[in-house]
């Protein structure tokens, strides 16, 4: 049997989910968006979604080894999920994910400062990551650069 609060709490998700959803679609024109969907290359979307998926598994051995000292046991699965939580918390709110994926992956709040620690560390490497490939672009193009 389903206990009272689990069910407040389905009811109070459902209820949310509904407002977002209500207002992200209230001024669109479906027809037109289910025509879009029809002209759509599956193609790319199966690539896409394939780049996400291959993308994700990398970051997720990252953070195992960056969580290791404050969680040695945890499963690739369970950080590749929690990832995926995090980027579904973004698409709401912006930097949420970072939050969801902490809480997808463990709850203890002895361990909350240094699980945010870790996404900290990972945004950080993501952005020396991104400044590096920004230069590179840079250099090599630095001829088209001078001539415009």
């Amino acid at each position: 049997m389903i206990a009272t609060r689990d069910a407040i709490k389905a009811v109070l998700s459902l209820t949310i989910a509904g407002v977002f959803m209500w207002s992200a679609f209230h001024s669109v024109d479906l027809p037109e968006v289910w025509d879009v969907l029809l002209r759509t290359n599956a193609l790319w979307v199966f690539g896409g979604w394939l780049l996400v998926i291959l993308a994700t598994y990398p970051r997720a051995y990252r953070w195992r080894s960056l969580i290791y000292p404050v969680l040695p046991d945890v499963p690739i699965t369970t950080l590749f999920r929690a990832i995926l939580i995090g980027y579904a918390g973004n698409n709401l709110i912006p930097r949420a994910g970072e939050i969801a994926k902490i809480l997808a992956v463990d709850r203890d709040p002895d361990k909350m400062s240094s699980l945010l620690a870790t996404v900290a560390i990972e945004r950080l490497i993501d952005l020396i990551v991104v400044i590096a490939m920004f230069a590179g672009v840079m250099f090599l193009i630095r001829d088209k650069l001078e001539t415009a």
